[in-house]
């Protein structure tokens, strides 16, 4: 709103600007006012237009800001931000499924379509059985199969895979095919070859090797992506020869036959564990006394007899044989051996004498070089 500003009168001065006799008269006038309780008319309008205009300029500059500043708090959008998540800790739920739980849409239309494309492409003795069938429109993720040799597990798991891409849509390359050895490998990828060939579904040896791999092949990566484990190799896999691919190894688990490789180490963890572990020397002694012996067998057995003279032959040459032996053990520097007493001994066996070169306390066992 528009205020009235006073003028001030223009004849007043300050008494620093006024000369000294005037300036002692006003002293003296202004002490006489004072004194008289009497007011000053042209001084108290000037003091009142001064005070109005210092006042005013303040108060605008003050209601400037305050007007400013609660301007501000009212224009201010204000969110609020509330934690409704319980605070009660609740322990982790358990995953009892391996797989999830879904079903594949298995029209009736469509295993008609598929039965009609099998007999149509694959001769009879090819057919599914009633079994089988049930086991390629198997309508869940996980089905578990049991069937021996010959049964027809491949061709059948083919045939899953040719309905699961070429009537389902699936893509091939989201699939994977595992078998337990390189030659069952083999097998199974010129089986799906051939079959996907006969759908008019032709797919490169490059796609089908990585379909189709092996036990080893897919677990390794898994346990070599762990810190310290990145050079493991399967021990179905060790071998002397020159490092080979995973998918191209022969590693049947049940082969009883082992290598020189994989002998090493067997040998190498045997002979660590029976000089650290008291244990483990307590177990393996039965087994070793029950390795060496011979199975007891009736005495007029054909092999008893065999046995009988070749011990009485050997028995004219064997202590000859055991200084000879022995005396090439000294001169080579092996013998004696640590933990082994150097003690010679003889024992009668059917009446035949033969010797030994030391013996083992640990073991309870003779030694006899050779």
């Amino acid at each position: 709103m528009p205020q009235h500003t006073p003028d001030l009168p223009p004849e007043l001065r300050p008494l620093a600007e006024m000369p000294l006799i005037k300036r002692l008269l006003a002293r003296f006038f202004g002490y006489s006012l004072t004194r008289l309780h009497a007011q000053h008319r042209a001084s108290w309008l000037h003091g009142q237009a001064d005070g109005f205009r210092s006042g005013h300029s303040a108060g605008v500059d003050y209601g400037y800001k305050e007007g400013k500043l609660e301007g501000l708090e009212e224009g201010r959008q204000v969110l609020l931000i509330r934690d409704s998540r319980s605070t009660e800790h609740r322990p982790p739920n358990v995953d009892e499924l391996l797989f999830d739980d879904w079903r594949l849409p298995l029209s009736a239309e469509l295993k008609k379509r598929m039965k009609a494309d099998v007999a149509r492409l694959l001769p009879a003795h090819a057919q599914p059985s009633a079994a089988q069938w049930k086991m390629i429109f198997s309508d869940t993720p996980s089905t578990s199969v049991i069937a021996g040799a010959g049964a027809g597990k491949s061709t059948t798991l083919v045939l899953r895979i040719l309905l699961l891409t070429h009537y389902l849509g699936f893509e091939l390359g989201s699939m994977t095919v595992v078998t337990f050895t390189r030659e069952s490998r083999k097998d199974f990828i010129n089986k799906l070859i051939e079959l996907f060939a006969l759908w008019g579904r032709a797919i490169s040896f490059k796609e089908a090797r990585d379909l189709v791999r092996t036990f080893h092949s897919r677990i390794l990566p898994m346990v070599r992506s762990l810190p310290g484990f990145e050079r493991l190799q399967a021990f179905e896999n060790l071998s002397l020869q020159a490092a080979q691919g995973d998918d191209e190894v022969d590693s049947n688990p049940f082969d009883l036959r082992i290598n020189d490789a994989q002998r090493q180490q067997l040998n190498a963890c045997f002979h660590r564990l029976h000089s650290s572990d008291e244990r483990f020397r307590e177990l393996i002694k039965p087994l070793s006394r029950h390795a060496l012996q011979l199975k007891e067998l009736e005495r007029d057995h054909p092999d008893v007899q065999k046995r009988m003279g070749v011990t009485e032959l050997a028995a004219k040459r064997d202590e000859e044989l055991c200084d000879t032996l022995e005396d090439l053990w000294i001169r080579a520097g092996a013998w004696p051996i640590k933990g082994i007493e150097p003690n010679r001994q003889s024992f009668d066996i059917n009446g035949a004498k033969f010797h030994c070169h030391g013996y083992i306390p640990s073991l309870d066992a003779w030694v006899v070089l050779g």
